[in-house]
């Protein structure tokens, strides 16, 4: 997906990529598209700056919010990821788009979970390699060739960088140095060496090896003690280490005394490090800061076992994740130092895009990553750049591990992968046999194919066209079709039988590889076919819009623009009107209709939609402009000849063609006979129509071009209607409630203002002057009392009409009004009053159920007299029966709290005689859980009992968030086996169990609902189930939250119950979370910490 096609997105969104990768580069680019947004960049906060941000951000109205840096800061700003989450979460506060930029190993963190959870609906979207264009586009901004690009692939030398910040670096050090660095390590050396040498100093300048050892210093401080931003201590073991602002004081290893030269202040004023609040430091440039840790730890050469000190590294082996590109680049430099880390290591330092500098690490790495694939621990990772891996031993040790027989389809993937990366063409024979094999995931089996027909010297072998035919139990999300597809077609597959092959998409809401297939297999056809797959495309439109991905879409785009070269435009025709006559939402959005040079083909397409569309799309054929003002004559004399159809849709565009009719198309019209086909059409257009009637008038108004009046000249028609409102109401008080409606006008179309449960905050409140203020609230009380209320307490469930409800929720709003300012005045009103008023003071709208104003309506509740409460008692029953009956939910609890001691013993006989259940029964019960607990437990207590699935299940999912552990405990023992366990599921969060309760219900959803290879069949039963769905999730959900809690003794546990796929799946997930064992483990060490693991080493 293109960039430009997140712009103006409705959802919120994650960006993923590594460090360097150009997150905020893509998040410049989105800003620039989507005007207007607000850009939160966490780096340069502190941490009540970051909260306070963060919370003012929900305040936005409509706009786009960009987060940036949050990655950087999430180890000091503990919460960070909760308060997004909460703001994300806020219904009716927060209208603003999200848009996040986040490492992708810092979005895999246990922290960053709360983030993950699918309820949030953040959609994650992952930065694919740098492209030739990106690349490009640098080059050009940073002042040398737009052919680096290829230079660096022709030098053999050093691959393209994948990243952008890779290819910055060797752009700059080529315009520099006029050189390209030989590797990784060089590129950022000399772009570490230029960033401390423009410190613009003008004193006495330190030499580089000094300028150096203060930045290596200072590197390894803010990464292996994480000295952060915000004034926080350095996290040392006590909590409360040494302050940050004393880190620069302390002495280097090598020194007796903190130095006395100034030096850090040197190294601070550079483009790698800036001071921080609280005398911290920061590091600008995280790849930098940990290329100039590892430095700082080779220059130190610091013996292992004080080394895995400071990388934190676990029990198991694991590096925490923040410290993992430090390790790589000590790899690098001395790969003796860790060598016994790579093997429980090597995905993560594959991760972090440093490239290992010597085959012997290469080596290790593979190795080791295969090995993790042979037992089930390593899944397929797609972002990652196999082609640092690349070393002379590697067809060697694939065609080893291929012919010793692979068990997982994972070491399939691995394999395949590494193979085309190194260019193994060995390995083409045995890839292919088990690409044609069943026994592997369609995944890994298109992995292997690509790489075949990557690594094949002419055409794909004619095998692969088996991967066409197969069984959508064998390809349910058609992986291997699209694998086919993209192998064959155009030079070893016909387009006859590459549209012979192309099926419906099993699950449309999947994004996968036969989706990106689509997408741009339309470009693959030439000209000469596009007729016959435009023909297609016309036969499948009715399928739906998204049922062949934009593979139709494509098609019509590509026929238009070649529409003057098509040998025949009948089959462009038939598609573009089905996709019209299905209504297809965006088709018009990403189709390009040129202007057609030639009037006879554009004409004789204008007949051909015209035979196919519905009378009622006749616009279209405007839209698509294949008709304009000068083909009126044509049309009027053209049309008697043509079909019916074609008559009454080109009929139909005559009166559209002339709004503004000049002398000659005026003539043309009036010169048409009544036994002309477009003379119903046009009928209108020649009638006399009457000067003084509504028609006229509404005719002169289209054509007269009034000025929008100014803000001063609607202020002064709201101030009028004001003021005649408010005279008409002291003539007749019944007529008092037009003044609350025109205080609520502002001159726009909306009316949320007739809502607002304060009348002084209404736009019209501040154009009155006090006298006549105070007349709003007499003849407000006056209207109070002498009006005959007509509408009931359910008003407003299923929609309203204004001029039906605003005469009595007006004087609901002057309550509330007066309630707030002039509380006094309420004190006069008699039970009888209030007895009138208690159904619209129930059903009078909230608008914003988060707003104060909300509560205002409690308020008012609890401020009717007690003996007017039953009545507003039987309206609330009476508003909640019609509610179960609509299937409404309940709207803002405030108006219902204090009157549920009131009711309680009416609500306990309708909850027992099944007068509530569903969404309305979840939410009284939750509402007594909060306001009335023990009425709650109570009737939970009887509802389980009862011999109906229906009030079971009611009690379970509404104490589900109550107190989740006790429903699963229930659910786990067989307690609720009365319930529908599948309904129950569905309402837990696992993300609020306890350990022992999580561990629980994963391996009883495990054994309810097995996690299946093939999950079209899921599908399946979704689709008879709705909840089976939900179900599926919750199992999902349970699985992550075991994951990233790290307990990794409870899935072993897990794993060794199952067997096949579940068990692989189990066995990716406990490697998973051993690697979290080393994020929640890891305790970064002081400063002192540091320097005392660092100075006893030999220099």
């Amino acid at each position: 997906m293109a960039i430009s096609e997140l712009a103006g997105s409705s959802g919120d969104l994650v960006l993923l990529a590594p460090g360097g990768a150009g997150k905020t580069t893509v998040l410049e680019a989105l800003r620039e598209a989507e005007s207007g947004a607000t850009v939160i960049d966490f780096t340069l906060l502190d941490v009540t700056e970051a909260y306070r941000a963060l919370a003012a951000a929900a305040e936005y109205e409509d706009g786009v919010v960009h987060l940036d840096g949050i990655d950087a800061v999430a180890g000091d700003f503990p919460g960070i990821f909760e308060q997004l989450r909460d703001w994300l979460r806020v219904p009716g506060k927060r209208r603003a788009r999200v848009r996040l930029a986040c490492r992708t190993t810092t979005w895999n963190t246990p922290e960053a979970r709360v983030l993950r959870r699918t309820s949030l609906a953040l959609q994650a979207f992952e930065l694919l390699p740098l492209t030739r264009d990106a690349a490009d586009s640098i080059a050009r901004g940073i002042g040398v060739s737009e052919e680096l690009f290829t230079e660096l692939a022709e030098t053999g030398s050093w691959r393209p960088p994948a990243s952008a910040m890779w290819f910055e670096a060797v752009a700059r050090q080529r315009r520099d140095t006029g050189k390209l660095p030989p590797d990784q390590r060089a590129a950022i050396e000399h772009d570490t060496d230029v960033a401390l040498g423009g410190t613009g100093s003008t004193g006495a300048a330190l030499t580089r090896r000094y300028q150096w050892q203060r930045a290596m210093w200072l590197a390894a401080v803010s990464i292996f003690g994480c000295v952060s931003p915000g004034g926080a201590t350095d996290g040392g073991e006590s909590g409360s280490g040494t302050p940050v602002g004393e880190s620069l004081a302390v002495a280097l290893p090598d020194e007796t005394a903190p130095s006395e030269q100034g030096g850090h202040e040197e190294v601070l004023d550079t483009a790698l490090f800036t001071p921080a609040r609280g005398g911290a430091v920061k590091s600008r440039l995280r790849q930098h800061a940990d290329y100039l840790a590892a430095c700082f730890v080779v220059s130190r050469q610091i013996e292992r076992d004080r080394l895995g000190e400071l990388l934190g590294v676990h029990d198991n082996g694991r590096v925490p994740g923040s410290l993992a590109a430090v390790t790589a680049w000590t790899a690098t430099m001395a790969p003796e130092l860790v060598q016994d880390l790579i093997p429980a290591n090597a995905a993560l330092l594959a991760r972090t895009g440093v490239e290992p500098s010597s085959d012997r690490v290469r080596a290790a790495m593979t190795e080791s990553l295969l090995t993790a694939a042979a037992e089930g621990e390593l899944e397929a990772e797609q972002e990652l750049d196999l082609a640092t891996l690349v070393h002379p031993g590697l067809q060697r040790a694939l065609l080893g591990w291929l012919r010793a027989g692979i068990e997982h389809s994972e070491q399939l993937w691995w394999i395949a992968r590494l193979a085309e990366e190194g260019r193994c063409r060995g390995t083409v024979p045995e890839l292919l046999e088990e690409v044609l094999s069943p026994r592997w995931s369609s995944g890994a089996r298109r992995a292997g194919a690509m790489a075949v027909v990557s690594l094949s010297d002419e055409n794909a072998p004619d095998e692969l066209a088996s991967l066409l035919r197969l069984e959508p139990e064998e390809d349910p999300d058609e992986e291997l079709l699209a694998a086919g597809i993209d192998a064959l077609y155009p030079v070893s597959l016909p387009t006859a039988e590459l549209l012979d092959s192309i099926r419906r998409r099993g699950d449309d809401r999947f994004e996968g590889s036969y989706w990106r297939s689509l997408e741009t297999l339309a470009d693959r056809i030439p000209v000469r076919d596009l007729p016959r797959a435009l023909a297609w495309g016309a036969e499948c439109a009715g399928a739906g819009e998204r049922t062949y991905g934009r593979f139709i879409i494509g098609l019509l785009d590509n026929g238009w623009r070649a529409a003057e070269s098509l040998p025949s435009v009948v089959e462009l025709a038939d598609v573009t009107a089905a996709v019209i006559n299905h209504n297809w939402s965006r088709w018009r959005d990403r189709v390009t209709v040129p202007r057609l040079n030639d009037p006879r083909l554009r004409r004789e397409l204008a007949v051909l939609l015209a035979e196919r569309i519905r009378p009622d799309l006749v616009r279209w054929l405007l839209l698509l402009d294949l008709v304009g003002e000068t083909d009126i004559e044509w049309i009027l004399e053209a049309l008697p000849r043509f079909g019916e159809k074609a008559r009454s849709v080109l009929g139909g565009c005559v009166p559209l063609l002339v709004a503004e009719p000049d002398a000659r198309s005026a003539d043309l019209i009036l010169s048409v006979p009544e036994e002309h086909p477009a003379y119903p059409h046009i009928r209108e257009l020649r009638e006399n129509v009457a000067s003084d009637s509504g028609r006229a008038e509404m005719l002169r108004k289209m054509h007269r071009n009034d000025p929008a009046p100014s803000d001063e000249e609607k202020r002064a028609k709201q101030r009028r209607e004001l003021t005649e409102a408010l005279q008409a109401a002291r003539r007749d008080v019944a007529e008092w409630w037009q003044v609350c409606r025109r205080l609520a006008e502002d001159g726009g179309w909306s009316i949320d203002h007739y809502f607002t449960q304060d009348l002084t905050e209404r736009p019209g409140w501040e154009l009155l002057a006090p006298e006549e203020r105070r007349d709003v609230f007499d003849l407000g009380l006056e209207y109070v009392r002498t009006h005959r209320v007509t509408s009931t307490s359910d008003a407003g469930l299923r929609h309203i009409s204004t001029e039906e409800v605003l005469p009595d929720w007006s004087g609901v709003y002057l309550l509330s009004t007066l309630l707030r300012h002039q509380p006094h005045r309420l004190d006069g009103l008699d039970t009888s009053t209030w007895s009138r008023w208690a159904p619209p003071i129930i059903a009078a709208w909230i608008l914003d159920e988060a707003d104060e104003d909300a509560g205002l309506r409690g308020r008012l509740i609890d401020s009717v007299p007690h003996a007017a409460r039953p009545t507003l008692a039987e309206a609330v029953l009476r508003r909640f029966d019609e509610q179960q009956k609509q299937g409404k939910p309940l709207e803002n609890h405030h108006r219902y709290a204090s009157l549920l001691s009131e009711i309680d013993a009416e609500l306990h006989r309708r909850f027992l005689n099944h007068s509530y259940h569903g969404v309305l029964g979840e939410a009284l019960l939750r509402l007594l859980d909060t306001y009335s607990p023990e009425l709650a437990t109570r009737i939970r207590r009887e509802l389980r009992r009862a011999p109906e699935p229906e009030l079971a299940t009611l009690a379970y999912r509404a104490q589900a968030e109550s107190d989740p552990n006790v429903v699963v405990a229930d659910l786990v023992s067989g307690a609720a086996a009365s319930a529908r366990a599948d309904e129950v599921v569905a309402a837990l969060d696992p993300a609020r169990l306890h350990d022992r309760r999580l561990a629980e219900l994963t391996r009883w959803l495990l054994d309810r609902f097995p996690i299946t290879r093939f999950p079209e069949r899921a599908r399946e039963a979704e689709r008879e189930n709705h909840w089976i769905s939900s179900a599926h999730s919750v199992r999902d959900e349970s699985l992550e939250e075991l994951t990233t809690r790290a307990r990794s003794e409870t899935l072993a546990e897990l794993r060794e119950e199952r067997t096949g796929f579940e068990r692989r799946v189990l066995t990716a997930r406990l490697s998973r979370a051993r690697a979290h064992e080393a994020d929640l483990a890891h305790t970064p060490p002081s400063v002192e910490r540091i320097r005392a693991l660092c100075e006893t080493a030999e220099v």
